[in-house]
């Protein structure tokens, strides 16, 4: 599964879970903006998000904002795109 679908997985069940928060009030609490995260929602990203949206976004999450426990935490292509490997390639490239 590639990461727009699994970021959309998992904010999914996360708003299942807690059905009086709205999409809005997710994005706010995570510090990601709105449209940026119904993007999400709806498969209209044309790219990956940026690091800083996806550590945001899994950070409010999982109520946790060391690396080292998200990292835990996560699987498959969210936890690839956070491994320490992925961000060195970012700063080489």
């Amino acid at each position: 599964m590639e990461l727009n679908q699994s970021l959309k997985v998992l904010t999914q069940n996360y708003l299942d879970a807690h059905p009086s928060l709205s999409l809005n009030a997710l994005a706010k609490r995570a510090n990601v903006s709105e449209p940026t995260l119904r993007r999400l929602m709806n498969d209209t990203n044309k790219q990956a998000p940026s690091p800083n949206i996806v550590l945001n976004l899994v950070s409010y999450i999982f109520k946790e904002k060391k690396l080292s426990v998200l990292l835990s935490k996560t699987d498959g292509a969210i936890g690839e795109f956070l491994s320490i490997p992925t961000w060195e390639q970012l700063g080489s490239a």
